[in-house]
Protein backbone atom coordinates (compact mmCIF):
# COMPACT_ATOMS: atom_id res chain seq x y z
CA UNK A 1 0.00 0.00 0.00
CA UNK A 2 1.24 3.49 -0.81
CA UNK A 3 1.83 5.89 2.10
CA UNK A 4 -0.81 8.53 2.67
CA UNK A 5 -0.06 12.00 1.37
CA UNK A 6 0.83 15.04 3.41
CA UNK A 7 -2.02 17.16 4.74
CA UNK A 8 -0.74 20.30 6.49
CA UNK A 9 -2.90 21.61 9.36
CA UNK A 10 -4.79 18.30 9.38
CA UNK A 11 -1.83 16.03 10.11
CA UNK A 12 1.50 17.24 11.52
CA UNK A 13 3.61 18.66 8.72
CA UNK A 14 6.80 20.60 8.17
CA UNK A 15 4.65 23.10 6.26
CA UNK A 16 2.37 23.72 9.25
CA UNK A 17 3.91 25.43 12.28
CA UNK A 18 1.23 24.83 14.89
CA UNK A 19 3.41 26.21 17.69
CA UNK A 20 3.65 29.54 15.88
CA UNK A 21 -0.13 29.63 15.43
CA UNK A 22 -0.58 28.84 19.12
CA UNK A 23 1.75 31.67 20.06
CA UNK A 24 -0.16 34.10 17.85
CA UNK A 25 -3.47 33.05 19.38
CA UNK A 26 -2.08 33.45 22.91
CA UNK A 27 -0.85 36.93 22.11
CA UNK A 28 -4.37 37.70 20.94
CA UNK A 29 -5.68 36.36 24.25
CA UNK A 30 -3.27 38.67 26.07
CA UNK A 31 -4.55 41.58 23.99
CA UNK A 32 -8.14 40.71 24.97
CA UNK A 33 -7.08 40.61 28.60
CA UNK A 34 -5.41 44.01 28.34
CA UNK A 35 -8.35 45.54 26.47
CA UNK A 36 -11.34 43.91 28.12
CA UNK A 37 -14.18 43.73 25.60
CA UNK A 38 -16.99 44.85 27.94
CA UNK A 39 -17.49 47.63 30.52
CA UNK A 40 -16.38 46.83 34.06
CA UNK A 41 -18.25 47.63 37.28
CA UNK A 42 -16.55 50.23 39.54
CA UNK A 43 -15.09 47.69 42.06
CA UNK A 44 -13.13 46.00 39.27
CA UNK A 45 -11.66 49.09 37.62
CA UNK A 46 -8.73 49.73 39.98
CA UNK A 47 -7.66 46.05 40.20
CA UNK A 48 -7.89 45.84 36.43
CA UNK A 49 -5.81 49.00 35.98
CA UNK A 50 -3.07 47.45 38.16
CA UNK A 51 -3.22 44.24 36.10
CA UNK A 52 -2.77 46.26 32.90
CA UNK A 53 0.48 47.62 34.36
CA UNK A 54 1.76 44.20 35.48
CA UNK A 55 1.20 42.09 32.37
CA UNK A 56 3.04 44.24 29.77
CA UNK A 57 6.05 44.34 32.10
CA UNK A 58 6.00 40.57 32.49
CA UNK A 59 5.62 40.17 28.73
CA UNK A 60 8.76 42.23 28.18
CA UNK A 61 10.69 40.25 30.81
CA UNK A 62 9.47 36.71 30.15
CA UNK A 63 7.10 36.50 27.17
CA UNK A 64 7.20 32.71 26.88
CA UNK A 65 6.42 32.20 30.56
CA UNK A 66 3.49 34.61 30.47
CA UNK A 67 2.02 33.04 27.33
CA UNK A 68 2.42 29.56 28.84
CA UNK A 69 0.43 30.72 31.87
CA UNK A 70 -2.30 32.06 29.57
CA UNK A 71 -2.35 28.70 27.77
CA UNK A 72 -3.82 26.96 30.81
CA UNK A 73 -7.51 26.45 29.92
CA UNK A 74 -8.59 27.51 33.44
CA UNK A 75 -7.17 30.91 32.47
CA UNK A 76 -7.86 31.03 28.73
CA UNK A 77 -11.43 29.69 28.66
CA UNK A 78 -13.00 32.50 30.77
CA UNK A 79 -11.07 35.08 28.74
CA UNK A 80 -12.21 33.55 25.45
CA UNK A 81 -15.83 33.32 26.59
CA UNK A 82 -15.85 37.05 27.40
CA UNK A 83 -15.27 37.87 23.73
CA UNK A 84 -18.77 36.60 22.90
CA UNK A 85 -20.54 39.52 24.60
CA UNK A 86 -20.74 41.75 27.68
CA UNK A 87 -20.01 39.76 30.83
CA UNK A 88 -19.76 42.41 33.55
CA UNK A 89 -16.19 41.37 34.29
CA UNK A 90 -17.10 37.80 35.22
CA UNK A 91 -14.38 36.46 32.96
CA UNK A 92 -11.78 38.55 34.77
CA UNK A 93 -13.03 37.32 38.14
CA UNK A 94 -12.74 33.72 36.92
CA UNK A 95 -9.45 33.94 35.02
CA UNK A 96 -7.18 36.39 36.85
CA UNK A 97 -6.81 34.65 40.24
CA UNK A 98 -5.82 31.40 38.51
CA UNK A 99 -3.47 33.32 36.21
CA UNK A 100 -1.80 34.93 39.21
CA UNK A 101 -1.43 31.56 40.95
CA UNK A 102 0.35 30.23 37.88
CA UNK A 103 2.58 33.31 37.63
CA UNK A 104 3.50 32.85 41.31
CA UNK A 105 4.16 29.17 40.73
CA UNK A 106 6.49 30.11 37.88
CA UNK A 107 8.36 32.66 40.03
CA UNK A 108 7.31 35.73 38.03
CA UNK A 109 5.81 37.89 40.81
CA UNK A 110 8.75 38.24 43.20
CA UNK A 111 8.51 38.44 46.98
CA UNK A 112 6.81 41.84 46.86
CA UNK A 113 4.06 40.22 44.83
CA UNK A 114 0.95 41.62 43.22
CA UNK A 115 -2.21 42.67 45.02
CA UNK A 116 -5.48 41.68 43.29
CA UNK A 117 -8.13 43.67 45.06
CA UNK A 118 -11.23 42.01 43.65
CA UNK A 119 -13.43 39.18 45.00
CA UNK A 120 -11.93 35.71 44.68
CA UNK A 121 -14.29 32.74 44.60
CA UNK A 122 -11.99 30.03 43.24
CA UNK A 123 -8.33 29.25 42.73
CA UNK A 124 -7.64 26.62 40.08
CA UNK A 125 -4.23 25.36 39.02
CA UNK A 126 -3.84 22.02 37.18
CA UNK A 127 -0.02 21.78 37.62
CA UNK A 128 -0.51 21.90 41.41
CA UNK A 129 -3.70 19.83 41.37
CA UNK A 130 -5.34 22.83 43.07
CA UNK A 131 -9.07 23.56 43.15
CA UNK A 132 -10.06 25.74 46.10
CA UNK A 133 -13.49 27.34 46.41
CA UNK A 134 -14.41 29.92 49.02
CA UNK A 135 -17.90 29.74 50.47
CA UNK A 136 -17.64 33.48 51.05
CA UNK A 137 -15.41 35.07 48.39
CA UNK A 138 -12.10 36.46 49.62
CA UNK A 139 -12.04 40.24 49.30
CA UNK A 140 -8.65 40.16 47.59
CA UNK A 141 -5.22 38.54 47.89
CA UNK A 142 -1.52 39.23 47.60
CA UNK A 143 -0.02 36.82 45.07
CA UNK A 144 3.70 36.17 45.53
CA UNK A 145 6.22 33.67 44.28
CA UNK A 146 5.39 30.45 46.05
CA UNK A 147 2.34 31.61 48.03
CA UNK A 148 -0.95 33.49 48.13
CA UNK A 149 -1.65 35.71 51.14
CA UNK A 150 -5.41 35.70 51.65
CA UNK A 151 -5.33 38.00 54.69
CA UNK A 152 -7.74 36.72 57.37
CA UNK A 153 -8.05 33.41 55.50
CA UNK A 154 -4.32 32.74 55.91
CA UNK A 155 -1.37 32.11 53.62
CA UNK A 156 -1.74 29.44 50.96
CA UNK A 157 1.57 27.84 49.88
CA UNK A 158 1.81 27.05 46.18
CA UNK A 159 2.70 23.39 46.43
CA UNK A 160 1.14 20.19 45.11
CA UNK A 161 -2.26 19.55 46.65
CA UNK A 162 -2.52 16.62 49.07
CA UNK A 163 -5.93 15.78 47.62
CA UNK A 164 -5.55 16.78 43.96
CA UNK A 165 -8.45 17.94 41.84
CA UNK A 166 -6.43 17.64 38.63
CA UNK A 167 -4.59 14.42 37.82
CA UNK A 168 -1.51 14.47 35.53
CA UNK A 169 -1.52 12.40 32.35
CA UNK A 170 1.67 10.68 31.25
CA UNK A 171 1.29 11.98 27.68
CA UNK A 172 0.83 15.57 28.85
CA UNK A 173 -2.02 17.57 30.35
CA UNK A 174 -4.41 16.69 33.15
CA UNK A 175 -7.69 14.98 33.87
CA UNK A 176 -9.91 17.70 35.34
CA UNK A 177 -11.79 17.48 38.61
CA UNK A 178 -12.90 21.11 38.31
CA UNK A 179 -13.97 23.25 35.38
CA UNK A 180 -14.48 27.03 35.11
CA UNK A 181 -15.34 27.20 31.40
CA UNK A 182 -18.40 29.52 31.31
CA UNK A 183 -19.55 27.87 28.07
CA UNK A 184 -19.53 24.26 29.29
CA UNK A 185 -23.32 23.98 29.40
CA UNK A 186 -23.84 25.67 26.03
CA UNK A 187 -24.60 22.85 23.61
CA UNK A 188 -25.03 22.92 19.83
CA UNK A 189 -25.56 19.19 19.36
CA UNK A 190 -29.25 18.19 19.32
CA UNK A 191 -28.62 14.91 21.18
CA UNK A 192 -26.85 16.43 24.20
CA UNK A 193 -27.60 18.78 27.08
CA UNK A 194 -24.33 20.45 27.94
CA UNK A 195 -21.04 19.15 29.28
CA UNK A 196 -21.16 19.15 33.07
CA UNK A 197 -18.05 17.68 34.68
CA UNK A 198 -18.88 14.18 35.89
CA UNK A 199 -16.60 11.25 36.72
CA UNK A 200 -19.65 9.01 36.56
CA UNK A 201 -19.18 5.59 38.11
CA UNK A 202 -15.41 5.49 37.57
CA UNK A 203 -12.61 6.65 39.85
CA UNK A 204 -10.05 9.26 38.74
CA UNK A 205 -7.50 6.45 38.62
CA UNK A 206 -9.64 4.48 36.16
CA UNK A 207 -10.14 7.56 34.02
CA UNK A 208 -6.39 8.20 33.94
CA UNK A 209 -5.73 4.55 33.08
CA UNK A 210 -8.23 4.67 30.21
CA UNK A 211 -6.80 7.93 28.86
CA UNK A 212 -3.24 6.58 29.06
CA UNK A 213 -4.29 3.47 27.14
CA UNK A 214 -6.10 5.47 24.44
CA UNK A 215 -3.21 7.89 24.00
CA UNK A 216 -0.75 4.99 23.84
CA UNK A 217 -2.75 3.66 20.88
CA UNK A 218 -2.49 7.07 19.20
CA UNK A 219 1.27 7.09 19.82
CA UNK A 220 1.55 3.57 18.38
CA UNK A 221 -0.34 4.36 15.19
CA UNK A 222 0.18 8.11 14.67
CA UNK A 223 3.32 9.11 16.63
CA UNK A 224 3.57 12.58 15.06
CA UNK A 225 -0.04 13.31 15.99
CA UNK A 226 0.65 12.08 19.52
CA UNK A 227 3.50 14.61 19.73
CA UNK A 228 1.08 17.32 18.65
CA UNK A 229 -1.39 16.25 21.35
CA UNK A 230 1.34 16.54 23.98
CA UNK A 231 1.81 20.19 23.08
CA UNK A 232 -1.84 21.16 22.57
CA UNK A 233 -4.07 18.94 24.72
CA UNK A 234 -3.94 20.42 28.22
CA UNK A 235 -7.18 19.48 29.96
CA UNK A 236 -9.49 16.48 29.58
CA UNK A 237 -12.84 17.10 31.30
CA UNK A 238 -14.82 13.94 32.11
CA UNK A 239 -18.54 14.00 31.26
CA UNK A 240 -19.70 10.73 32.78
CA UNK A 241 -20.03 7.05 31.96
CA UNK A 242 -22.58 6.19 29.29
CA UNK A 243 -21.69 2.62 28.34
CA UNK A 244 -20.45 2.40 24.76
CA UNK A 245 -21.97 5.77 23.85
CA UNK A 246 -19.35 8.41 23.19
CA UNK A 247 -20.18 11.97 24.25
CA UNK A 248 -17.56 14.58 23.53
CA UNK A 249 -17.23 18.31 22.92
CA UNK A 250 -14.83 21.21 22.61
CA UNK A 251 -15.11 25.00 22.33
CA UNK A 252 -13.41 27.55 20.12
CA UNK A 253 -12.96 29.78 23.19
CA UNK A 254 -11.27 27.04 25.25
CA UNK A 255 -8.24 25.93 23.27
CA UNK A 256 -6.47 22.96 24.82
CA UNK A 257 -9.58 21.64 26.58
CA UNK A 258 -11.75 18.68 25.53
CA UNK A 259 -14.77 16.97 27.05
CA UNK A 260 -15.08 13.17 26.74
CA UNK A 261 -17.11 10.37 28.29
CA UNK A 262 -15.56 7.22 29.74
CA UNK A 263 -15.19 4.41 27.20
CA UNK A 264 -13.87 0.94 27.96
CA UNK A 265 -12.83 0.45 24.34
CA UNK A 266 -9.54 2.27 23.98
CA UNK A 267 -9.88 2.60 20.21
CA UNK A 268 -13.18 4.45 20.64
CA UNK A 269 -11.68 6.70 23.32
CA UNK A 270 -8.64 7.36 21.11
CA UNK A 271 -11.04 8.31 18.32
CA UNK A 272 -12.85 10.79 20.61
CA UNK A 273 -9.56 12.36 21.73
CA UNK A 274 -8.36 12.73 18.13
CA UNK A 275 -11.73 14.14 17.05
CA UNK A 276 -11.94 16.85 19.72
CA UNK A 277 -8.25 17.78 19.57
CA UNK A 278 -8.66 18.24 15.81
CA UNK A 279 -11.53 20.64 16.60
CA UNK A 280 -9.14 22.47 18.94
CA UNK A 281 -6.57 22.71 16.15
CA UNK A 282 -9.01 24.03 13.55
CA UNK A 283 -10.54 26.43 16.07
CA UNK A 284 -7.04 27.64 16.90
CA UNK A 285 -6.33 28.32 13.23
CA UNK A 286 -9.63 30.19 12.94
CA UNK A 287 -8.52 32.60 15.68
CA UNK A 288 -5.69 33.67 13.40
CA UNK A 289 -7.31 33.26 9.96
CA UNK A 290 -11.00 32.81 9.02
CA UNK A 291 -10.14 29.74 6.83
CA UNK A 292 -13.35 30.17 4.79
CA UNK A 293 -14.07 33.49 3.09
CA UNK A 294 -17.81 33.19 3.68
CA UNK A 295 -19.17 30.75 6.23
CA UNK A 296 -22.63 32.02 5.31
CA UNK A 297 -26.03 30.83 6.47
CA UNK A 298 -26.51 28.03 3.94
CA UNK A 299 -27.05 24.62 5.56
CA UNK A 300 -25.98 21.24 4.21
CA UNK A 301 -26.69 17.62 5.12
CA UNK A 302 -24.07 16.60 7.66
CA UNK A 303 -22.28 13.28 7.16
CA UNK A 304 -22.04 12.76 10.94
CA UNK A 305 -24.89 14.67 12.63
CA UNK A 306 -28.68 14.51 12.35
CA UNK A 307 -29.09 18.27 11.98
CA UNK A 308 -28.14 20.30 8.87
CA UNK A 309 -24.86 22.16 9.31
CA UNK A 310 -23.21 25.28 7.85
CA UNK A 311 -20.14 24.68 5.72
CA UNK A 312 -17.88 25.44 8.71
CA UNK A 313 -19.53 22.55 10.55
CA UNK A 314 -18.90 20.24 7.60
CA UNK A 315 -15.25 21.32 7.57
CA UNK A 316 -14.95 20.66 11.32
CA UNK A 317 -16.36 17.15 10.87
CA UNK A 318 -14.16 16.08 7.96
CA UNK A 319 -11.07 17.66 9.49
CA UNK A 320 -11.73 15.67 12.68
CA UNK A 321 -12.38 12.32 11.02
CA UNK A 322 -9.54 12.28 8.46
CA UNK A 323 -6.89 11.56 11.15
CA UNK A 324 -9.25 9.00 12.71
CA UNK A 325 -9.40 7.27 9.33
CA UNK A 326 -5.62 7.40 9.11
CA UNK A 327 -5.41 5.66 12.50
CA UNK A 328 -7.65 2.93 11.09
CA UNK A 329 -5.45 2.65 7.99
CA UNK A 330 -2.41 2.27 10.21
CA UNK A 331 -4.13 -0.36 12.37
CA UNK A 332 -4.72 -2.40 9.22
CA UNK A 333 -1.11 -1.92 8.09
CA UNK A 334 0.24 -3.37 11.33
CA UNK A 335 -2.45 -6.09 11.43
CA UNK A 336 -3.66 -4.95 14.82
CA UNK A 337 -5.87 -7.59 16.50
CA UNK A 338 -8.92 -5.30 16.50
CA UNK A 339 -8.97 -5.04 12.69
CA UNK A 340 -10.28 -8.57 12.18
CA UNK A 341 -13.76 -7.83 13.49
CA UNK A 342 -16.72 -7.00 11.27
CA UNK A 343 -17.45 -4.05 13.60
CA UNK A 344 -14.03 -2.52 12.82
CA UNK A 345 -14.48 -2.91 9.07
CA UNK A 346 -18.02 -1.50 9.12
CA UNK A 347 -17.02 1.50 11.23
CA UNK A 348 -13.97 2.18 9.06
CA UNK A 349 -16.16 2.10 5.94
CA UNK A 350 -18.65 4.45 7.62
CA UNK A 351 -15.91 6.95 8.50
CA UNK A 352 -14.51 6.92 4.97
CA UNK A 353 -17.98 7.36 3.46
CA UNK A 354 -18.71 10.31 5.77
CA UNK A 355 -15.40 11.94 4.94
CA UNK A 356 -16.04 11.49 1.23
CA UNK A 357 -19.54 12.96 1.44
CA UNK A 358 -18.33 15.95 3.47
CA UNK A 359 -15.31 16.52 1.27
CA UNK A 360 -17.48 16.54 -1.85
CA UNK A 361 -19.51 19.39 -0.31
CA UNK A 362 -16.32 21.29 0.51
CA UNK A 363 -14.91 20.77 -2.99
CA UNK A 364 -18.07 22.21 -4.51
CA UNK A 365 -18.94 25.05 -2.13
CA UNK A 366 -15.93 26.15 -0.06
CA UNK A 367 -14.27 29.51 -0.79
CA UNK A 368 -11.11 29.34 1.33
CA UNK A 369 -8.58 31.97 2.34
CA UNK A 370 -4.93 31.42 1.37
CA UNK A 371 -4.33 29.42 4.56
CA UNK A 372 -7.67 27.70 4.06
CA UNK A 373 -6.65 26.64 0.55
CA UNK A 374 -3.49 24.99 1.90
CA UNK A 375 -5.63 23.21 4.50
CA UNK A 376 -8.30 22.08 2.02
CA UNK A 377 -5.81 20.95 -0.62
CA UNK A 378 -4.15 18.70 1.93
CA UNK A 379 -7.51 17.38 3.13
CA UNK A 380 -8.47 16.71 -0.48
CA UNK A 381 -5.31 14.66 -1.14
CA UNK A 382 -5.69 12.73 2.09
CA UNK A 383 -9.37 11.97 1.61
CA UNK A 384 -8.87 10.76 -1.98
CA UNK A 385 -6.21 8.29 -0.85
CA UNK A 386 -8.36 7.06 2.02
CA UNK A 387 -11.36 6.65 -0.28
CA UNK A 388 -9.25 4.37 -2.50
CA UNK A 389 -7.88 2.44 0.48
CA UNK A 390 -8.05 -1.36 0.29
Amino acid sequence: MRPLMDAPWTLPSAQADLASMRSRALRRSLKWLLDWPSPLPPPLRQPYAALRELLPRLYRQAPGELLSALALPVVGAPIGAATLGPDGGQGLLAAVPSLLVELGRRGLLGRAGFWWGAPISRLLNPPLGMAISFEKPASGALFRDGEVDLGPLGVLPLKSAQKPAFWPLSEGGWLAGADNNPLAMMEAHPDKEGNALDLGSESPERWVEALHSARALIAETLPELADEHRSLLALVVPVGTHGARSLSASYREAIGQVYVSFLEDRRSLAEALIHETQHNKLNLLSLVDPILEDRGQALYKSPVRPDPRPLWGILLAVHAFLPVAKMYCRLQEISHPTTASDRFLAHFAEIRAGNHEGMELLREHARPTVLGRQLLDGMDRLERRQWEWS
